[in-house]
């Protein structure tokens, strides 16, 4: 049976309960839309590409009582998006403008940035120290990086971690979108020296030249860490620390 005809007449309470379990983690593009190239007149409004969640398309009380909200309402001319902070994650895909989200900064608990040109880099490393801070809810945190355009390298990758994502460090986490591959700030780290001190040949130039590469081959010499191993390294030295107090 393709509709559940007695719906309407079950209890309030279930039926707030059954709306209050639609929520699935969506990724949700946003894009500020402005007048002029490059934003000189001012937002217009909040865009995305993302369908709305069924739910809030069924009836009136399922778009009231559905774990969404209407989001983004900002702008000139405000529209909104359907959006459920604790589980849908937030993509900004202006390059020039990655951290601007206003007003939801503090509202944003999963966050995605596509680093898919020097446009997107340079507005990082040059405001993210500083704009990152007004995230301060965040769970977790996604850089999906296209490593095909000329002039990045993991060094540049290393940096941007130890720049700006100080505290964050234990939620964020590095997406090649290219190979799917995906690392945590310490495993980036471990891959930055790695090839700074081990893969450069006679002449000085790097035998790995892209991050699949690099991470294809750290995995045959066994010298990558998967994210539980570190985890197990860090309960470890807590323990030592703990054990060292009583000493």
């Amino acid at each position: 049976m393709s509709t559940f005809h007695p719906f309407p007449r079950l209890p309030i309470e279930l039926r707030l309960r059954i709306w209050s379990l639609t929520a699935f983690p969506r990724m949700i593009h946003v894009k500020r839309q402005c007048v002029g190239d490059h934003g000189e007149f001012g937002l217009q409004y909040m865009a995305t590409s993302t369908p709305c969640p069924p739910v809030v398309q069924v009836c009136q009380e399922s778009r009231r009582y559905a774990p969404y909200r209407r989001a983004f309402t900002t702008g000139a001319e405000p529209r909104y998006i359907w959006v459920n902070f604790e589980s849908d994650m937030i993509c900004n895909d202006g390059s020039h403008d990655l951290l601007n989200l206003e007003p939801h900064q503090q509202d944003i608990q999963r966050l995605r940035l596509p680093i898919d040109d020097e446009l997107a880099y340079d507005y990082i490393t040059i405001h993210g120290d500083q704009e990152f801070k007004k995230f301060t809810n965040i769970k977790e945190i996604h850089i999906a990086v296209d490593l095909q355009f000329a002039g990045f390298s993991i060094e540049f990758l290393a940096a941007t971690v130890n720049k700006c994502f100080n505290g964050f460090d234990n939620k964020v986490k590095f997406l090649d979108v290219g190979s799917g591959y995906m690392m945590d700030a310490n495993q980036l780290r471990i891959l930055s020296d790695w090839k700074n001190y081990y893969s450069f040949d006679t002449h000085g130039r790097a035998n790995v030249d892209t991050f699949e590469g690099a991470i294809r081959f750290m995995r045959i010499l066994d010298n990558i860490l998967t994210l539980s191993e570190m985890h197990a390294i860090d309960d470890e030295n807590a323990k030592i620390k703990q054990d060292q107090q009583f000493l």
